[in-house]
């Protein structure tokens, strides 16, 4: 009954919330307000999918905002300083952020060093050393700004009416869904978040499984942050601050579970766009910031505390289930004395 609630609940409070926004806020069922949002679904998508894939690993990446402002900092030195093509500057940008992850992943299983401690260490030193190569001697605003068409294809570009980067997303996260669902990988994944020593007694190369997920996260943020550069024609040294709170609450939303081996990607793009809507809906209303976090982090909240229930729901149901088929074998149970289940009289 909780996970059906988190489910389609979600799902349900997801189209009553933009109804509500429909009626109340001013502008917000128009064409361009709902391809902005399209547009910001994509930016925070890239790294809710990366990041679903660690957390279903059972580990945690708080360094993506750092490395979304890497891949846009990279991006602007590349193609304003330099005068890079984007096709040879798009593809480096996104091979360092990929090896960014690695090197996340390598540190957290080689060195046993917990997945926190090590991404919230990246989340400061990345950005700073990001912010370090960021070229910001311009003499004009023009030349402060990413002119290439090509480039900016991806963050402002429209096929058919539908943005660019909301296609560039639908591709990502069928090639993401396919690899969860129809793969080794996939399986192996959950049985690895699921239960660690069980994954390992039973073959699973656990550490490999880990430092994948890592490096794909580092990709995928790497991605937001190339289409963010574009959208904004600049490497904005302020982007990303705190884009990691709200990527983990939209995953945690969405029915992916802090303890591991459980989510889908379904859920996670509904706890995004959930995400979206809620903060889109309140800046047009012009709910004050301070009440915006309020909402955020309440609704964060809820999805915790009904994925603890339903953690606890499924742990007595096994219970249940052991103690029943131990009844059966005529083992001692907590239900039944020893001596009794022995036959003991």
């Amino acid at each position: 009954m909780l996970r059906v609630l988190r489910s389609y609940g979600l799902l349900v409070a997801l189209l009553v919330l933009g109804l509500v926004f429909a009626l109340a806020a001013p502008g917000f069922a128009t064409f361009g307000n709902v391809a902005d949002m399209l547009r910001d679904l994509s930016i925070v998508g890239f790294m809710a999918i990366g990041e679903t894939l660690v957390i279903i690993g059972g580990g945690i990446d708080l360094s993506i905002g750092s490395i979304l402002v890497l891949a846009g900092i990279l991006s602007d030195d590349l193609l304003r300083g330099m005068g890079w093509n984007p096709f040879l500057a798009v593809p480096l940008v996104l091979a360092i952020c990929t090896l960014v992850g690695l090197a996340n992943g390598i540190i957290v299983t080689w060195f046993r060093i917990p997945a926190f401690i090590v991404t919230l260490a990246g989340l400061y030193a990345i950005r700073g050393i990001a912010l370090s190569l960021y070229r910001h001697d311009v003499t004009s605003v023009t030349n402060a700004l990413i002119s290439d068409p090509t480039f900016l294809v991806l963050g402002q570009g429209d096929l058919f009416g539908i943005p660019v980067s909301l296609l560039l997303f639908l591709v990502v996260f069928a090639a993401a869904l396919a690899l969860l669902q129809r793969t080794r990988f996939g399986l192996h994944l959950y049985a690895v978040g699921g239960n660690d020593l069980a994954a390992r007694l039973s073959g699973i190369d656990v550490d490999r499984v880990r430092v994948v997920t890592y490096t794909l996260s580092g990709f995928c943020a790497g991605l937001s942050g190339v289409v963010l550069a574009s959208r904004l024609q600049t490497g904005a040294p302020e982007a990303g601050l705190g884009a990691e709170f709200d990527v983990i609450g939209a995953v945690v939303i969405g029915g992916a579970s802090l303890l591991g081996g459980s989510g889908t990607l379904g859920g996670t793009l509904v706890g995004t766009a959930f995400i979206i809507v809620l903060a889109k809906g309140q800046s047009l209303l012009g709910v004050p910031a301070n009440y915006q976090s309020f909402a955020r982090g309440a609704v964060i909240l809820l999805a915790v505390v009904l994925d603890g229930l339903a953690q606890r729901r499924r742990l007595r149901t096994r219970v249940i289930t052991r103690a029943a088929s131990l009844r059966e074998a005529g083992q001692p149970t907590a239900a039944a004395p020893l001596g009794q289940a022995r036959g003991w009289r």
